[in-house]
């Protein structure tokens, strides 16, 4: 009864939830500007590493990265160097601003809440950096392999602008980020009993499905990437299950 005591409900009036709400996106927004303002001081070192995997790509060919990534107009690195540090940056502060929001619902929360509560917050930043990880070091130089021996097969000259390249690679890593966060969406599902965990493994022909379209929509239209994307969200999903039981 002493710890019920202590988790009295939240009565603030709903003036001063609004204003904890606005104080809690000014946080979010400051975090990510100054991420991004971070980012874009290293906008050099952060270009070579997204190059990364083009220069290990080329190294038997005889095109180099600086010859390859052009710009065609003047703002061209600029821009360049906005959208390196804009998403970088978001991801950077992606942790941050779930903290600030977990701040901003603890005086709702419940004790057993509360247990579960920074958990999934760590859980939830680790499995967008894996995600990233994961699609740097393995899928993104398979796929620029893939795509460029593709168009060889053709008889395509490739001529990959810096533009393209670059949000090519950001669009990757972001997406795997995002998508890597399947599992922690699903048991939270499970804990809100918004779904059961007999109810999810009965899905499995349409979760599965679901995950093969998905993976269409939000990669490149060549079949190879595809599906190096969604195996890794069906061992996901399995994962998910196994944690549920």
């Amino acid at each position: 009864m002493k710890k019920e005591a202590r988790r009295l409900p939240d009565t603030k009036p709903f003036v001063e939830h609004l204003s904890d709400l606005r104080y809690t996106l000014l946080k979010s927004i400051c975090c990510v500007l100054i991420a991004m303002l971070g980012c874009f001081f290293f906008a050099p070192q952060l270009f070579a590493w997204l190059k990364k995997p083009l220069m290990i790509m080329l190294e038997t060919d005889t095109i180099t990265p600086e010859s390859l990534l052009l710009t065609l107009n003047p703002t061209g690195a600029f821009i360049m160097a906005v959208k390196i540090s804009f998403h970088v940056g978001l991801m950077i502060a992606l942790p941050f601003v779930l903290a600030f929001f977990c701040l901003f619902l603890l005086p709702a929360l419940k004790e057993h809440e509360l247990k579960t509560l920074w958990p999934i917050v760590f859980s939830g930043s680790l499995l967008f950096v894996g995600g990233i990880l994961f699609c740097y070091y393995t899928v993104l130089p398979a796929s620029l392999h893939f795509l460029w021996a593709f168009a060889g097969w053709l008889n395509v000259q490739n001529a990959w602008t810096l533009e393209y390249y670059i949000s090519f690679v950001l669009r990757f890593l972001l997406v795997f980020g995002i998508a890597f966060e399947m599992p922690l969406v699903l048991l939270m599902f499970i804990w809100l009993n918004i779904l059961s965990p007999i109810q999810l493994k009965n899905a499995r022909k349409g979760v599965i499905l679901g995950i093969f379209i998905l993976a269409a929509i939000l990669t490149p239209p060549d079949i190879f990437t595809q599906i190096m994307l969604a195996i890794p969200l069906i061992m996901l999903y399995e994962a998910t299950l196994w944690v549920s039981y």
